[in-house]
């Protein structure tokens, strides 16, 4: 069985869905409206109920594959039956665990998309962090301050412009001239990333 998501229609649904049939895997298909439910509930695994509507919040703005009961060999055949059919890659994927089980759906897609971010970064140096200009009016209380940071790619040199919170960057001691590691979507991962990843 798999738990599939995704957040509009897309012109690969039908195929994929045909290449699981064929498979003869069972789908079910999760709204936004189930993001609260936990993964046991979800997957039908025995001892979990459905929660009381509507505490979790937060979207899931890619398409996610959760696996029930596969084993190494099953993914992989269905990974290379995804990839026959040329239906792109979908990088939230992960398997039913007893920890996870006890995860809302939206929690699990933040763990993955966590670990997605932290596997494909990439080191770049700070070359410069500039303060925004406030003039008169002075810092703003309440909102966060976004600093800009001009990056160098390790692997190319190539420079590139990313924003991050002033207070995250003066938590993590981040200064110019640092190694630092960037995710794809232009993140710098600080310290509260690491300690994510180890627990």
């Amino acid at each position: 069985m798999v738990l599939y998501y995704s957040p509009a229609r897309t012109g690969h649904n039908a195929k994929f869905k045909g290449t699981l049939v064929r498979m003869g895997i069972q789908i079910r298909n999760i709204e936004s409206g189930q993001f609260h439910q936990k993964v046991g509930y979800l997957a039908g695994i025995p001892g979990y109920g459905e929660e009381p509507s509507g505490a979790e919040k937060g979207e899931i703005p890619e398409e996610m594959l959760v696996m029930k009961n596969f084993t190494q060999r099953r993914m992989e055949e269905l990974l290379f039956q995804l990839r026959k059919a040329k239906i792109p890659p979908i990088p939230m994927k992960a398997m039913i665990t007893e920890t996870n089980a006890d995860w809302t759906f939206y929690e699990l897609y933040r763990e993955i998309s966590r670990e997605h971010e932290r596997m494909t970064a990439k080191k770049a140096k700070v070359i410069r962090i500039e303060e925004p200009d406030f003039g008169c009016e002075g810092r703003p209380e309440k909102d966060a301050v976004m600093d800009k940071v001009i990056l160098q790619w390790a692997d190319s040199k190539e420079e590139f412009v990313t924003e991050a919170e002033e207070a995250e960057l003066l938590k993590a001691q981040i200064n110019e001239g640092d190694e630092v590691l960037v995710t794809c979507k232009g993140r710098i991962l600080t310290e509260r990333d690491e300690e994510t990843f180890r627990h």
